[in-house]
């Protein structure tokens, strides 16, 4: 999850950008700061803890992964760039949805 967040705010980053906000809201649906925000409370690799997001959160950490997933052409070039199998970020989206309705935040 944090790779492919870190992969858009690098991406929404880049100077030759003129709004760096308007590849993110394209791409996670929140402008720049707040999806660093998001990223910033996240636990670092490889440690464990407990995240609450908002519903707003949520949103935005699934369409990063689903953006992602389309964002690059190849599995090679996900995989160098992300970290993970673009599978991976798809079930993990999917995985979102799954628990949102669990705790009847989506009609099933």
């Amino acid at each position: 999850m944090a790779n492919s967040l870190d992969f858009v705010i690098y991406k929404s980053e880049n100077p030759k950008r003129g709004n760096p906000d308007d590849v993110c809201v394209v791409f996670s649906g929140v402008p720049l700061a707040e999806l660093v925000r998001i990223r910033s409370d996240l636990p670092e690799y490889g440690k464990a803890g407990d995240v609450r997001v908002s519903v707003r959160d949520m949103h935005a950490m699934y369409a990063t992964l689903l953006s992602c997933s389309s964002w690059m052409t190849s599995e090679e070039e996900f995989w160098n760039r992300v970290g993970f199998f673009r599978e991976h970020a798809r079930r993990l989206a999917q995985g979102f949805l799954l628990a949102m309705m669990e705790y009847d935040m989506l009609d099933a």
